[in-house]
């Protein structure tokens, strides 16, 4: 079960990449970043991807020589890497669809 361990981790740093790239001037946001806030801002963009990220995960895991062979033979050497992106990237692609297109977004008079 290591590789759930490195989805999560996977998905903290795209939850910290969030963080760190938010746009501090805008009016939408505290000046300073609080965690409340963000949770109850994103709640729903973070739902999903932890979703998508456990499947992505454990459906690679499931059918781990089919992907090997996907990937080729040496791709054992990078195992715990996959799973941290497989946890990356849905939320990095969860920011940019909500950040572009404003899905996923709560009712800021709710937050």
């Amino acid at each position: 079960m290591l590789f759930l361990l490195n989805t999560f981790l996977g998905f903290l740093v795209a939850q910290l990449y969030d963080v760190f790239t938010r746009d501090k001037n805008s009016i939408n946001t505290p000046e300073k970043f609080n965690l409340i806030f963000f949770i109850k801002d994103t709640w729903q963009k973070i739902v999903v991807s932890l979703f998508l990220s456990v499947t992505l995960s454990l459906l690679v895991w499931l059918n781990v020589q089919d992907f090997a062979t996907l990937l080729g033979k040496d791709w054992t050497v990078l195992n715990n890497l996959v799973y941290a992106f497989i946890g990356f990237a849905p939320e990095v692609a969860l920011q940019f669809v909500r950040k572009r297109y404003g899905l996923l977004r709560s009712n800021r008079e709710d937050v």
